[in-house]
């Protein structure tokens, strides 16, 4: 979910730069106002309002949120759309499947994104992936296994930290990371 002033003028936005609905803006009782959105390279997304309940209030501690990540086969579809509906700016290093690219909201990156390559199954559509924070990424593989989880990318270790991406007994992707100290 990516948190917006007013869902109903998102949603114009978004279907404006050729997102489709996939769920109408609706009240959530007086938590907020929602609505669900798939981008023109074919990436599901939530917009949340907030009412009585903000979203997250702890980030980037063991057990919590810590980063969103765009997998898609368009880049310059998903930057020209992402741009256009939100006040994003996106920064992209590198080139070809090296490149990674940075959404920046008032030159602080908030979230980020890569092209699908062949490194992915080929079956993966585009999608956006979350990762949480955890204090031992290779224990919590071995965990999230031990409850019927299946691991999609083992243990990595990047300039960030150490991730990986599980799938939950019911298929459900996520993504770990272990931030470095």
């Amino acid at each position: 979910y990516i948190c917006v002033a007013n869902v109903d003028a998102t949603a114009q936005a978004v279907h404006d730069s050729g997102g489709q609905v996939a769920m109408a803006p609706m009240d959530v009782a007086d938590l907020g106002r929602m609505a669900i959105f798939q981008d023109p390279t074919g990436a599901f997304f939530g917009l949340w309002q907030p009412g009585q309940h903000k979203g997250a209030q702890l980030v980037n501690e063991p057990g919590s949120f810590g980063w969103n990540e765009l997998d898609t086969r368009d880049m310059d579809a998903a930057k020209a759309f992402y741009t256009k509906v939100f006040p994003w700016t996106a920064k992209t290093e590198g080139a070809g499947a090296e490149a990674y690219t940075e959404w920046q909201l008032d030159g602080r990156s908030i979230a980020g994104g890569m092209v699908i390559n062949e490194s992915f199954p080929p079956d993966v559509p585009p999608n956006w992936l979350t990762y949480f924070v955890v204090a031992n990424s290779d224990a919590t593989v071995a965990k999230a296994t031990d409850l019927g989880g299946t691991v999609v990318m083992s243990g990595m270790d990047t300039d960030q930290g150490r991730i990986a991406v599980i799938a939950d007994p019911h298929g459900a992707v996520f993504a770990t990371i272990q931030m470095k100290q």
